[in-house]
């Protein structure tokens, strides 16, 4: 069966971190992208995680574009040499259209921006807007506390466990992208009317 997934958007850092692993999960995941002529999509960054993820894709010769704001192209950290540059006027227009051009979401090690763009995406797929598959690459246990606190949301009855099987999980790159491209995930039924019922999840 042909994999559906031929454009992943990869939300990740504008800083390297501190532990190796990140930029070797980095470069491994890329390599996975790479073997499987996957076009990628991100922030057009050229320092940090973005910087070394848009690196190997070009030195091996795949396609990736870069999504960014005029007025970050204008702090000269943009990486020009990109398959296609698009400039955009603000990062609510950024979000658009990575989330329009993308089959799935990965999630690395990053800061606000990251964690921004990832629970905007969980949030679409909650509403149904789409069902496109979203993943966090755990690099060194680096999202355990947002795991956490996830699973908290869920005791306290602030988000329905069945909407937190959207997210697919893993800390290796290579059996990460093969979950993600064999995810399914259906919306529970009839969520809302129940919300409004007991008002709680």
């Amino acid at each position: 069966m042909q994999n559906p997934i031929k454009n992943i958007c990869v939300f990740c850092g504008s800083s390297a971190g501190e532990n190796e692993q990140y930029t070797l999960a980095t470069r491994t995941l890329a390599a996975e992208f790479l073997k499987n002529d996957i076009h990628v999509l991100y922030g057009a960054g050229s320092v940090g995680l973005m910087g070394i993820l848009a690196e190997e894709i070009l030195a091996g010769g795949g396609r990736i574009t870069g999504v960014v704001p005029e007025f970050l192209d204008a702090k000269e950290v943009v990486r020009r040499d990109l398959s296609e540059l698009v400039l955009v006027r603000d990062m609510a227009e950024r979000k658009s259209i990575l989330m329009d051009r993308s089959d799935a979401f990965i999630a690395l090690p990053g800061g606000f921006g990251t964690l921004d763009e990832l629970f905007e995406v969980l949030t679409a797929v909650q509403l149904g807007l789409m069902t496109k598959p979203v993943a966090l690459l755990n690099t060194n246990g680096y999202f355990n506390s947002v795991l956490e606190f996830l699973s908290h949301s869920v005791k306290e009855r602030f988000l329905k466990s069945d909407h937190l099987k959207a997210l697919v999980v893993g800390n290796n790159p290579t059996d990460l992208f093969n979950a993600i491209c064999n995810h399914s995930y259906q919306q529970p039924e009839n969520w809302i009317e129940k919300l409004i019922q007991t008002n709680k999840y």
